[in-house]
C-alpha cells in the first residue's frame, strides 16, 4: 500500500518521538521518511527497535518494528510522480501491530515543550509529548498524586500556555511516568 501518512516514531533509548510520514508499508514491512531533529538526521543502528504510530480516525495504530537500513530510490518506487527523482528513506521490518482508541478523538501534534504541572499534592517537572484541542500527553519524572491538574508550558512560539485538566490515564515507564490530561 502507498500513501503517505503523518506518524510519529520513537526509537527504543530515545527520550520523545520525531515526525516522520509513512510512505509505504506491506504486511511485514514499513517505509519512513528520514527522521531529522534540530535539522540533522536521527542515526539507526541496524536492528535497533522503534515504535511508530499514527492517529486514523478514532484509532491509533502503533506498529513495533525493527531497523533495517536507509534506501536510496526514485520518487516512483513510492508512487510519487517524478521516476527521475531519488529519495531517501528508512526501511523497517515489522514484528507487531497494535490499535487503540484515540480516547482524545482530535488531531494531535507532536511537541517538545518543558512543562511545570501542579495538583493538590505537590509540583512536577517534565515535558508535553503531544497536544491536541482537548488535551495533552506529558511525561514526568515522578507520579502524580492527585488526579485535578494545573499545567503550566512555553509553546513554539514562546507563549505561555497554562490550562486546568484532570488525568485520564496513566502509564508507567521504566524511568517516566506518562499522562493523559483532558483539558477542562
Amino acid at each position: 500500500m502507498q500513501y503517505q501518512i503523518q506518524a510519529s516514531i520513537q526509537p527504543n533509548g530515545h527520550e520523545h518521538g520525531y515526525s516522520v510520514e509513512i510512505l509505504k508499508s506491506n504486511q511485514t514491512q514499513l517505509y519512513t521518511s528520514i527522521a531529522v531533529f534540530d535539522g540533522k538526521p536521527i542515526k539507526f543502528k541496524e536492528g535497533q527497535k522503534c515504535e511508530i504510530s499514527y492517529y486514523f480516525g478514532a484509532i491509533q495504530y502503533v506498529y513495533q518494528v525493527h531497523f533495517v537500513e536507509v534506501l536510496t530510490e526514485t520518487e516512483e518506487f513510492i508512487g510519487g510522480d517524478n521516476p527521475s527523482s531519488s529519495i531517501q528513506y528508512l526501511h523497517f521490518v515489522i514484528d507487531s501491530v497494535q490499535f487503540h482508541k484515540n480516547l482524545r478523538g482530535a488531531k494531535r501534534e507532536l511537541v517538545d515543550f518543558n512543562v511545570f504541572v501542579s495538583d493538590a499534592k505537590g509540583e512536577y517537572h517534565g515535558k508535553v509529548l503531544d497536544r491536541s484541542a482537548t488535551g495533552l500527553k506529558i511525561r514526568l519524572n515522578t507520579q502524580l498524586a492527585k488526579k485535578k491538574v494545573k499545567v503550566f508550558y512555553f509553546d513554539q512560539s514562546g507563549e505561555n500556555v497554562e490550562v486546568k485538566g484532570k488525568v485520564t490515564w496513566e502509564k508507567e515507564g521504566q524511568i517516566y511516568y506518562y499522562y493523559g490530561i483532558e483539558l477542562d
